[in-house]
């Protein structure tokens, strides 16, 4: 596990374009997309086993605490094009835009939250887009049963596939 003081010691050249504040949940399913729309890109998580299986994995990885200040500095997150917190905890998303907001950035910014009075108080703030994961859960399957329907065949494909990428992890 990386501390502050070895962190320090590890100057990043320059900010990645796109930081991604956790990894278990949502933030599995984006580091492929996110490979493949931002060639430098870099996740933070506070969980070592998660960084590790990052590193292993040749993606750019580094042991955090979002909402700490000093890891912001540190991955000078207001020069960055895009941050993205799958981080569902309103206190973090807040500590988040606090820095950016204090530093100017000009990153396109995606936060999450628990609750709709949340979500709704993180777009008077400024964020870009909220992830609401009940909203977004209820989006998706609303377009798997506008699609699907009642056909057995073709909830069992989606069945395989979703139960392929639960037991990859």
């Amino acid at each position: 596990m990386e501390t502050d003081r070895e962190r320090d010691r590890i100057r990043l050249p320059k900010a990645p374009d796109t930081i991604m504040f956790g990894y278990h949940g949502i933030g599995e399913q984006l580091v492929s997309v996110i490979k493949g729309i931002s060639d430098d890109f870099l996740v933070s998580d506070i969980d070592p086993a998660a960084i590790s299986y990052l590193k292993n994995k040749n993606i750019k990885a580094l042991f955090g605490d979002a909402s700490n200040p000093d890891l912001l500095r540190h991955l000078r997150a207001e020069k960055s094009k895009m941050i993205i917190s799958t981080i569902p905890d309103i206190n973090v998303s807040r500590d988040i835009l606090e820095y950016l907001k204090r530093k100017k950035s000009r990153a396109t910014i995606i936060l999450g939250a628990k609750t709709v009075e949340e979500s709704r108080e993180l777009y008077k703030l400024g964020v870009h887009f909220v992830i609401l994961p009940n909203v977004l859960g209820g989006e998706y399957l609303a377009g798997l049963l506008s699609k699907k329907k009642t056909r057995k065949a073709s909830w069992s494909q989606i069945a395989k596939k979703q139960a392929k990428q639960l037991t990859v992890r």
